[in-house]
């Protein structure tokens, strides 16, 4: 394994694990019948991964890109490592498709007056991640693969 390898599973693995954490961990959120509950919940995680998420995620994208040039001659490692890389590409495009501008309508809300159609854009919001973590997890799962059992 190469360091542009290394380096592409640790970012995959990071970028992964906020989506899948929050898929996993939030589902009293996504049930919640409190719109200012979700309200603070969203706009708290959204401020720090508003920051965070669009560097890992571009910087794994990147990083998966490099090394397939690494695997170029190497048939199998290289198809399955471009699968890995398109579903991160397609993670990435549903994020700022469809969950980013909702983070956007969400973080200008008041938490404590939540508009009427609060739980619409919280279950249309739990769809587009519930989209992506299903995306980025078979990524990371073909990426690893890709450097590891060729």
């Amino acid at each position: 394994m190469t360091w542009i390898q290394f380096v592409a599973i640790v970012l995959a693995a990071l970028s992964m694990a906020v989506h899948f954490g929050t898929w996993l961990t939030e589902r009293p959120i996504r049930l919640t019948q409190s719109g200012t509950l979700f309200t603070e919940v969203h706009q708290g995680r959204d401020a720090v991964a508003a920051r965070v998420m669009p560097i890992m995620g571009n910087a794994a994208i990147l990083f998966i890109a490099f090394s397939l040039f690494l695997v170029w001659t190497d048939t199998s490692r290289l198809l399955v490592g471009l699968t890995a890389l398109v579903l991160y590409i397609a993670n990435m495009v549903v994020t700022l498709r469809f969950n980013v501008p909702l983070n956007k309508d969400v973080q200008s809300w008041q938490h404590d007056a939540p508009p009427a159609e609060w739980a619409r854009v919280r279950d249309r919001w739990q769809r587009f991640h519930t989209l992506r973590t299903m995306l980025i997890v078979p990524g990371f799962i073909l990426y690893v693969a890709s450097v590891t059992l060729f």
